[in-house]
């Protein structure tokens, strides 16, 4: 557990949380009295908020004896947005959620705790063995989330625009911060090309499995003329219908490339200084995008390796005359392992990472949809790292290509249902999609909705 009697850190950290969330007017204390809790404060009142502190929302790892009921927000001092939220480790509450009295209004559910908790994965440092997935990260079945079915919703967000409506009834002078819903795509280039660029042996594979999936007179002749280099349209090559697609809807993109590849089974062998990768960062650049850094499969393994693989794109860059004034990255296959991988990026000079994803469950593994700083419960320290959580992947839900019409649209529903969970509290839907996904028109077709709002 974090130890609480030495928190200047934590304070810290949820002060920056509240400020950037709520309102720039809030102070957060924590009080120590009969009982622990968190005090909120505003220079243009002598009340006080007070939220309950609960212990098992600052302990760091796996926890199979944390509860999750839904606590009724209805009440007799505001109306509230919600008539329900998850809270997690609640069952320990005693008494009504909100009470009243002197100078007090009191919170009896710990807020603070819940995002401390959720926003920085407690549940997923230092986890068993048997808690890890065949690629070594924290196996979604296990997370709380889902094991409790809150995963769909972004429970802090959903808990701090209650706790504005708590602020705002009792300091009702102080000005709350708006944010606006947005829409952030965000490319994973892992195969830039089916037939070339590639490892020899990928190649070869893609030969193979594009000839004996329909072995006929007519692939056999479609193979024989790639062979050949007669077919100069590479089906993986959907960048300029992606830039295209994006620009109708004035969308600046998020396009992730991978400079190193040292293991052929997970990496794919590109060359980023090829004349194709060079002429692709440029226009990708001209077209207003953003230029990040994809680390290796292996790159968790290494602790200088995510440093020079960051150099080395921007020395490319700089010699492609591309200037940006913050970097960041997204884990290839999102081995993203936190705390290490933060001191990892850290150290490269990384400013913000959008890994934090579970691979097979769409939705909020984070409870948010919105940035945030990483805070390392294990040294009780603010990270200077901005995490930009994914809310969903074209490979976790469109697995298989719809057999019909409703098919399609009940694909284009799931995806509509999580952006709507973002537009509630005003949050960011951060997508990936790879360029190689894009070959069906199905495809083309689920990736254009998924723009709209």
């Amino acid at each position: 557990m974090i130890d609480l009697k030495d928190c200047n850190q934590l304070k810290e950290w949820l002060n920056k949380l509240v400020k950037e969330r709520i309102s720039s007017e809030i102070d957060i204390n924590l009080i120590y009295d009969k009982e622990i809790y968190w005090q909120l404060t505003s220079l243009k009142y002598d009340k006080r908020i007070k939220i309950i502190l609960n212990k098992k929302l600052y302990k760091v790892g796996y926890q199979n004896n944390i509860k999750c009921s839904y606590l009724n927000i209805k009440n007799n001092f505001f109306e509230s947005q919600f008539d329900y939220l998850p809270a997690p480790a609640s069952e320990e509450l005693i008494g009504e959620l909100l009470k009243q009295k002197c100078n007090f209004f009191t919170i009896n559910y710990d807020i603070l705790g819940l995002s401390f908790w959720m926003l920085n994965r407690c549940e997923e440092i230092y986890p068993k063995k048997k808690l890890l997935d065949k690629y070594e990260r924290f196996n979604g079945r296990y997370a709380h989330s889902i094991i409790n079915d809150y995963h769909l919703r972004p429970i802090v967000d959903e808990w701090f625009l209650f706790l504005c409506e708590v602020i705002t009834y009792y300091f009702p002078e102080v000005k709350i911060i708006k944010t606006k819903f947005r829409i952030l795509p965000s490319i994973d280039i892992d195969n830039p090309r089916k037939f070339s660029l590639l490892y020899k042996r990928r190649i070869i594979f893609n030969y193979l499995k594009t000839f004996f999936k329909d072995i006929s007179f007519g692939n056999l002749k479609y193979l024989l003329l790639i062979i050949t280099k007669r077919i100069k349209e590479d089906p993986y090559d959907s960048f300029e219908w992606i830039l295209n697609q994006n620009k109708s809807m004035n969308i600046q993109a998020e396009y992730y490339f991978m400079v190193n590849h040292d293991n052929w089974r997970h990496d794919t062998g590109y060359d980023i200084n090829h004349p194709f990768m060079r002429n692709l960062l440029k226009k990708i650049h001209l077209e207003g995008n953003i230029i990040g850094l994809h680390p290796s499969y292996d790159s968790i393994k290494s602790n200088n390796s995510i440093s020079y693989q960051f150099q080395k794109i921007r020395n490319l860059c700089s010699e492609l005359s591309i200037n940006q004034e913050i970097w960041c990255a997204r884990m290839h296959y999102l081995r993203f392992i936190f705390p290490e991988t933060a001191y990892q990026y850290e150290e490269a000079g990384i400013k913000y990472d959008s890994s934090l994803y579970f691979d097979d469950n769409p939705g909020f593994r984070c409870g948010t949809c919105k940035p945030y700083n990483l805070f390392d419960p294990i040294n009780n320290k603010i990270l200077d790292l901005i995490e930009r959580p994914v809310i969903f992947m074209d490979d976790s839900l469109i697995s298989h290509q719809p057999d019909n019409s409703e098919g399609l649209y009940e694909y284009i529903n799931k995806i509509d249902f999580l952006k709507n969970q973002c537009k509630n509290v005003s949050g960011d839907f951060i997508f990936i999609w790879h360029n190689c996904k894009l070959t069906k028109e199905y495809m083309k077709l689920i990736y254009s909705r998924t723009l709209k709002y």
